[in-house]
């Protein structure tokens, strides 16, 4: 759900980075499948009128 909550965040004109860290990897569906991986996502844009960019990476 934070994950879901920063991308909203993020979806605003005004946001031009935001830097999340997650314990989970993000594509996890089944509780039963969680493993602890940290997990970093990143939205960003260039400019007000840019596209938002977003990347994630589990370390």
């Amino acid at each position: 759900m934070r994950y879901e909550k920063t991308w909203l965040l993020a979806y605003e004109p005004t946001s031009r980075l935001i830097v999340c860290w997650f314990r989970y990897p993000i594509s996890i569906v089944s509780p039963d499948a969680m493993n602890r991986q940290p997990t970093i996502a990143i939205w960003f844009r260039f400019s007000k009128q840019s596209q938002l960019r977003h990347i994630v990476r589990s370390l």
